[in-house]
């Protein structure tokens, strides 16, 4: 039977998760909640932890974390403050996606940013998970994508992205086109100038505010890229 009780060195990244969150992101819960954001400064202090650089070393991270240490430092985040720890996690998504299921060259272009503690306080990444049709299953996938020379035909809608508004890398989990089950999902990095995406950002969120960085827009505006 699995066990999945922390070991002492998880412990240790556990109680350091949870000292950041009380004596961190509780005190600025309220504030980032009206700036919709979390501060730099904040994202700055993360970074110098190593908790928000899940990465190989030879990236410039602090060293890859297992899922369950990994789902450990969300939980006590979780604990400060809700919406700081889906603005982190959320943004740490797409770069996560990219280590996971990208080439050597995206994983040079794309994670090391991350992994500057000059930058990592001023980057986003974003996951497009779940559908209007369904929730956070593979099942649910059923946006497309196909193949057309050297290029993808991408066609569906994606909804709750955290910093879908402004993100790099910025990866759609996807369904190729004509396939069915586990084996014909896929991941694509959508680019800024993609023809036909439609962004449009949620400014009518209840609570949860800071969970993802909002952009004054007008109300109705969708942001064409």
């Amino acid at each position: 039977m699995p066990n999945f009780a922390p070991g002492e060195e998880q412990e240790e990244i556990r109680n350091l998760a949870r000292s950041i969150a009380l004596e961190q992101l509780r005190p600025q819960g309220r504030v980032s909640e009206k700036q919709s954001d979390i501060s730099p400064d904040l994202m700055r202090t993360l970074a110098q932890t190593g908790l928000t650089m899940p990465f190989p070393e030879q990236f410039g991270g602090s060293g890859a974390i297992e899922a369950v240490m990994y789902a450990l430092i969300a939980e006590e985040l979780g604990f400060g403050d809700g919406a700081l720890a889906m603005n982190v996690i959320g943004s740490l998504m797409g770069p996560i996606t990219v280590l996971l299921a990208g080439n050597e060259e995206q994983k040079r272009a794309y994670i090391p940013p991350f992994c500057d503690e000059r930058s990592a306080a001023t980057r986003r990444g974003s996951l497009a998970f779940a559908e209007r049709t369904g929730g956070y299953e593979l099942a649910d996938i059923s946006a497309t994508a196909r193949r057309d020379g050297d290029a993808y035909i991408v066609n569906g809608t994606k909804r709750d992205v955290l910093h879908g508004a402004e993100s790099s890398p910025r990866v759609a989990l996807l369904r190729v086109e004509g396939s069915s089950g586990l084996e014909g999902l896929c991941a694509l990095m959508i680019p800024d100038q993609a023809g036909g995406l439609r962004v449009q950002n949620d400014r009518h969120r209840l609570g949860l505010l800071a969970g993802c960085n909002a952009y004054p827009f007008p109300e109705g505006t969708a942001l064409q890229d």
